[in-house]
């Protein structure tokens, strides 16, 4: 076997350096980015996510971690974007899946939060969690289309579907249907503080879904 040249060899040692101090600086930084998290200081924790995620970009679970924090400001393009790179550094990150699929049905995307968290169960099979998720992702996209399909022709069915929607999910297509509901019966106060309910969590970046840990 032909021995390295002292350029390749020199070349090994750099990059094993390289490793063991990102190493060394990624994992405090996601700490304190768990930290920032749990306080609710959300772009605090964006910003040292990403510092993990520069020290360490094949960590999945640093993306993962950056996600839950879009996620929970509403910014849902962003933390789909995070869970997609999470997924491809790690197939088997199972939070990668459930948070995409949360940001996709606040987006009211429920078909492709139903593929994504399909591909998540084909993926990791023996997740429960992952199961659950895509069983109420198709029953409360189900639902939403049964309401607002009763909205013109029986609008108190769509009252009552609406209002057992939001008994488990706050997503704005639900919302917003429970509002056509109320217009359509003759509560025009009711279906105007329901919309207004939904520009308001938009505007102040709020999410109504539990707060997914970070801490993976």
């Amino acid at each position: 076997v032909q021995a390295k040249s002292s350029a390749e060899a020199f070349k090994e040692q750099v990059s094993t350096c390289g490793r063991r101090e990102g190493r060394k600086t990624d994992r405090p930084k996601k700490s304190k980015g768990n930290a920032k998290f749990s306080s609710g200081a959300y772009q605090e924790a964006i910003k040292l996510y990403s510092k993990a995620v520069s020290c360490a970009p094949q960590e999945a679970k640093y993306y993962g971690n950056r996600a839950a924090c879009w996620l929970m400001l509403g910014a849902y393009p962003a933390c789909i974007g995070d869970c997609k790179d999470a997924i491809a550094k790690d197939k088997g990150y199972v939070r990668g899946y459930l948070r995409q699929a949360k940001a996709l049905s606040e987006l009211g995307d429920f078909q492709e939060a139903a593929r994504v968290l399909a591909a998540g169960q084909a993926a990791v099979p023996s997740n429960a969690e992952i199961a659950q998720e895509l069983r109420q992702v198709g029953h409360l996209s189900a639902l939403i289309a049964e309401a607002k399909a009763s909205v013109a022709t029986n609008p108190m069915k769509a009252r009552v579907l609406a209002a057992e929607i939001l008994k488990t999910t706050q997503v704005p297509a639900a919302v917003l249907t429970a509002a056509e509901a109320e217009l359509a019966i003759g509560n025009p106060d009711r279906a105007l503080r329901l919309a207004l309910d939904v520009l308001k969590r938009d505007s102040a970046s709020c999410l109504l879904y539990t707060s997914p840990s970070p801490r993976d």
